[in-house]
């Protein structure tokens, strides 16, 4: 499980070690450095992946550098996952890449990206954290009862509500 660089470096590392590990969560995953990911990155990946993300921090920007920047954001790293892989995107409608922090005035940092004023920090925690439980139950331990919270009638109430979307693969 990872946050920005650290989420895809939790895929990176499912992706080189699928011994040590039967899934990966990535919160919007991003990376500055060019090329570092593609298709064939993530070609041989077996283990089922949810990535959850924003699209507000793909255009809005300090200094001309984007947070999680369009073609390097969790959308391209959802593109690169193999067609065939069991994996679920979420994306938050009110979110800003610094959503899932704690502080999300954590210092210069965070100062560096730009904050989506309708972003509703708390909800964006306590939606992810309830979409990783969920997704840890049914693909770690098999129990099917949380479903309901990554695509049954919770997840569609979210997706009523406005605060989310999602897809699967």
């Amino acid at each position: 499980v990872g946050h920005s660089k650290g989420g895809k470096e939790s895929l990176l590392a499912l992706t080189q070690h699928q011994d040590l590990a039967q899934t990966a969560i990535a919160f919007d995953p991003a990376d500055m450095i060019p090329g570092t990911i593609n298709a064939k990155t993530f070609k041989d990946l077996a283990a089922p992946v949810l990535v959850l993300g924003e699209t507000w921090s793909k255009t809005h920007a300090i200094a001309g550098q984007a947070c999680a920047p369009k073609g390097k954001n969790f959308e391209a790293y959802w593109e690169f996952l193999p067609p065939d892989l069991l994996s679920e995107q979420i994306k938050f409608k009110n979110a800003f890449h610094m959503s899932w922090l704690d502080d999300v005035n954590c210092g210069l940092t965070c100062s560096l990206c730009p904050g989506n004023p309708s972003a509703d920090h708390a909800e964006v925690r306590r939606l992810s954290l309830r979409y990783a439980i969920s997704w840890l139950e049914v693909h770690l331990r098999g129990n099917t009862e949380f479903e309901t919270f990554l695509t049954g009638a919770d997840m569609n109430a979210d997706v009523a509500s406005d605060a989310v979307s999602y897809l699967l693969k």
